[in-house]
């Protein structure tokens, strides 16, 4: 009766072992998985980053812009006031 309770728990053994092993393999994907997606996750930062510079500059453009069209229209209209009787 013994030797069929070690066979036994030999086998139960090596069933956990083999439970182990796809658990590690799975840690093992996950891990890959996750230092993919801090990859992608530090590139999307960098894109963003350079999007947020690129709005940036864009704004103070429009707002040159805005000033020089605003002083062109006061000096627009002081000429045509200056120019009616």
């Amino acid at each position: 009766m013994s030797i069929f309770r070690e066979q036994r728990y030999r086998e139960e053994i090596e069933l956990m072992r083999i439970e182990l092993d796809k658990c590690r393999e799975n840690e093992s994907s996950w891990r890959q998985r996750l230092e993919q997606r801090d990859g992608q996750l530090g590139l999307m930062r960098s894109e963003l980053e350079a999007e947020q510079k690129t709005i940036a500059g864009l704004e103070v453009e429009v707002k040159e812009l805005q000033s020089k069209l605003d002083k062109d229209d006061t000096s627009f209209r002081n000429e045509v006031q200056l120019q009616t009787p």
